[in-house]
């Protein structure tokens, strides 16, 4: 075994970790991990909450793949593959963290939205 498919493995046993922390993204719901809060999730408890159990069962399912993928590229030539891989790695977490962002800023429109409306129903009961 080679240093290049050594560290092929070593980064698909990055996803064991990347699965165990989208777990626990998905568990600070119960109160856990109360501080993993990103940016836009700030503005509601809602939406943090919506966010983390949307963001940690994507980085979970990315997990998922991403340990197979390391295995198949070990037969290949160690600097590209081990290229390949990171840069796989790099894209994914870049992507996953546009989507939570985005998915984040949906959501905070979409509870403005219920706001909003339970505010004039509630204004159209007391007249």
């Amino acid at each position: 075994m080679t240093t290049g498919d050594a560290a092929l493995l070593l980064l698909g046993g990055l996803s064991v970790l990347l699965w165990a922390g989208g777990r626990a993204v998905r568990r600070a719901l119960d109160g856990r991990w109360r501080e993993l809060r990103r940016p836009a999730t700030f503005a509601d408890e809602r939406v943090w909450r919506d966010t983390s159990r949307v963001t940690g069962l994507r980085l979970q399912r990315f997990a998922t793949w991403y340990l197979p993928l390391n295995l198949v590229l070990v037969p290949f030539p160690d600097l590209p593959a081990l290229l390949a891989s990171v840069a796989v790695l790099l894209v994914a977490l870049l992507a996953l963290s546009g989507a939570s962002w985005r998915y984040a800023r949906r959501r905070i429109e979409h509870y403005a939205t219920i706001d909003e409306a339970l505010k004039q129903s509630d204004r159209g009961k007391r007249m």
